[in-house]
């Protein structure tokens, strides 16, 4: 995201509601911090106490996937996950049937972790119903 630094300092509450205005509209920390002009640390803090998650704001769609078996090939390993989340663009997805929708979660899921997944359930979450 692109935003205008501002050109006059933010008092400690103005900056918060910064952090969180842009965290809704889809920011990621790094992006957050380098516009109001804050440590990753102190963009990261805010958000946990608005429990706003950075990076899923607008035009963006939350997926959590569960159940995941993955295809290990035999191999024994303990760091792959049984569970997360992926966000996609809205309009990557929004003339997509269901099932094609869900095998792009799972894909992108699977290409981040290096390896295949054999089966797993995959859930939109809806942002009105995170709280």
């Amino acid at each position: 995201m692109n935003h205008a630094t501002p050109h006059f300092p933010l008092s400690n509450h103005h900056r918060d509601l910064a952090i969180v205005a842009l965290a809704q509209a889809g920011g990621t920390v790094r992006d957050i911090a380098h516009d109001v002009e804050a440590s990753t640390s102190t963009v990261r803090r805010v958000l946990k106490v608005a429990t706003v998650a950075p990076g899923w704001g607008y035009g963006m769609r939350k997926f959590l996937i569960s159940g995941i078996e993955w295809d290990i090939d035999g191999r024994v390993l303990k760091c792959l996950p049984s569970e997360g989340e992926v966000l996609l663009d809205a309009e990557q997805i929004d003339h997509r049937a269901p099932d094609e929708i869900a095998e792009l979660v799972y894909n992108t899921f699977s290409d981040h972790h290096g390896y295949c997944i054999c089966a797993c359930q995959v859930l939109e979450v809806i942002k009105d119903a995170e709280k």
